[in-house]
């Protein structure tokens, strides 16, 4: 296997390896593992088969899990969106766009346009979490979560259901700034997304 150094892949050279992701779609607990695999091994993930959102709430739990993650470790994640997309380009603009689409192309096409890295992200510290979300067509905002509140918060990002009324409230309040989708009555997605690394430059972030 050829690897590269960050900024080593140039004109003369090969472009990276595709790695396969399918699986971590059935398999969500495999998807750290992956993108790590990738990001440390300088490939490219991809989804061989069209994806669809909205059929059914595993796959979507999985599949912006998926994207979260390779959008926060920059690596690059190939897939193709099959049908409607059933939330506003809003949602999910802050995320790896499709690279085509099966139907509904002209969404996909505002989707690539309107992407930019760092949209809607957060960063954690001691007792803190500080979420800056300045994704188009909606408030822009800075949301500090202190103390307690910031462990709840932690607890929330694996998409299980909260054990404590506290933190069902934080989720409440996440869904209703649209920085949390409910996916199910005991499925959710935190949407922001920790970059693990910032690119050079990273003024724009």
């Amino acid at each position: 296997m050829i690897t590269y150094e960050p900024g080593e892949l140039g004109a003369d050279r090969a472009p990276p390896e595709t790695l396969p992701a399918d699986h971590a779609l059935t398999d969500p607990a495999i998807i750290g593992e992956l993108v790590d695999t990738a990001r440390a091994d300088a490939q490219q993930l991809r989804l061989i088969r069209p994806a669809r959102l909205g059929a059914d709430p595993a796959t979507d739990a999985a599949l912006l899990g998926l994207l979260t993650e390779a959008a926060g470790q920059m690596v690059h994640l190939h897939w193709v969106l099959d049908g409607e997309q059933p939330w506003p380009l809003r949602t999910v603009v802050h995320l790896p766009p499709p690279a085509a689409a099966a139907e509904n192309s002209a969404f996909v096409t505002r989707w690539q346009r309107s992407h930019r890295l760092g949209q809607c992200t957060y960063r954690r510290g001691p007792d803190f979490v500080l979420i800056r979300d300045v994704r188009p067509e909606g408030p822009h905002r800075r949301v500090l979560i202190e103390a307690e509140w910031a462990h709840a918060f932690t607890t929330l990002l694996d998409g299980r259901p909260p054990a404590e009324p506290s933190t069902k409230n934080l989720l409440d309040g996440l869904i209703a700034a649209d920085l949390a989708i409910p996916l199910a009555a005991t499925i959710h997605h935190i949407l922001p997304i920790r970059l693990h690394k910032w690119p050079i430059p990273y003024n724009d972030v």
